[in-house]
């Protein structure tokens, strides 16, 4: 897992990242700069519930762009997202794992 703009810009360059999580507080210039950059690389991405300070709070490292670059892990996210769609929350599906 890699955080911020330029490590996860990185990894996509080097086609390292196969999925980016992006937080929901994340602000709109940083999301859309973001977004356009990884349609560019046709990278998935999609954004979480979970907001900066969250993932901060699980990770140590606040940021709201992350990078996965475990290729079964963006698979499983993608699968969980997929299960979840029209759910409240995907902490049941995600606490399974």
């Amino acid at each position: 897992m890699v955080f911020g703009y330029n490590c996860v810009k990185d990894g996509v360059e080097k086609g390292q990242i196969g999925l980016v999580l992006l937080a929901s507080d994340l602000s709109e210039k940083s999301t859309e700069r973001m977004t356009l950059f990884l349609d560019s690389k046709n990278v998935e991405y999609m954004t979480i519930e979970e907001e900066m300070i969250d993932i901060s709070n699980c990770a140590g490292k606040y940021s709201g762009i992350l990078g996965v670059k475990n290729r079964e892990m963006a698979l499983r996210l993608k699968e969980i997202k997929e299960d979840c769609s029209g759910r409240n929350s995907s902490y049941d599906k995600i606490q399974s794992i």
